[in-house]
């Protein structure tokens, strides 16, 4: 979290606009469980990048990708054995 806060802290200093994404993650069968967040954002030429403490650097986005997607996305793992949860009332808080 504080690695998301300070990155979207960043971003707005320079003007760009980026939203924390907070999810909670459950590897099935077992009772291991957490949660992550990461950041999203848009360049002025629309574009949309992902990034969070866990990759070396941000990655694009497609346009029309949805929220899960974008956490699978991250991890390149879209069958990974984990279940995964958005934390919507979480979701709203952005840096403008």
């Amino acid at each position: 979290m504080d690695y998301a806060l300070a990155l979207s802290s960043r971003l707005a200093a320079n003007g760009i606009h980026g939203q924390l994404i907070v999810y909670r993650w459950h590897i099935r069968n077992t009772q291991i469980e957490g949660s992550h967040v990461f950041v999203k954002y848009h360049l002025p030429d629309k574009t949309e990048w992902i990034v969070d403490n866990e990759i070396a650097h941000p990655k694009a986005a497609p346009a029309n990708v949805s929220p899960l997607d974008r956490i699978f996305l991250l991890s390149n793992a879209k069958s990974a054995p984990v279940d995964v949860k958005l934390e919507e009332g979480l979701n709203h808080l952005g840096y403008c």
